[in-house]
Parts: structure tokens; sequence; C-alpha cells
């Protein structure tokens, strides 16, 4: 699944836009990265038909960012 960040200018914007999808949508904060979304190839299709800006977050990058070592340290602070 595509990761994203939803860019600040157009953030609520985007989220309501992929809400309206009906898919689901997961969001999860990283000390690194901040504010991730993983989507669905049909909602980054609709993000970019709708011209609404957003990052996409390289595959390298996400083992850093949802590796189970932070998985770990989430679940303790829970």
């Amino acid at each position: 699944m595509p990761t994203i960040r939803l860019l600040p200018t157009s953030e609520e914007k985007s989220w309501r836009a992929l809400l309206d999808t009906e898919e689901p949508v997961h969001c999860f904060k990283s000390k690194e990265e901040g504010k991730l979304y993983l989507v669905s190839p049909r909602q980054l299709e609709l993000l970019e038909r709708l011209q609404l800006p957003f990052e996409e977050i390289p595959e390298d990058a996400k083992t850093s960012v949802t590796g189970r070592q932070e998985s770990k340290k989430m679940r303790q602070n829970i």
C-alpha cells in the first residue's frame, strides 16, 4: 500500500476526500516523518485526479518508519 504525507495547505480537504472513498485509511505518527497515511492505489489516484498535493514516501523510507522496533515501542506506551 502506498504511504503518503498530506501537505498542511490542503490536509483537511485531502483527508475528507480519502474518507469519502469509504475505503480504509490508516493514519500513524512517526517522530522522524510526522503524520503518515497508508492508502489504497485508488485513493492515491483520487488525490491526483482532484489535484490535491501530497508527498509519497519512498519504499526504503517506509521500513524505518513502520519497522517492528517502533511498533513495539508504541505498544508499550499505550
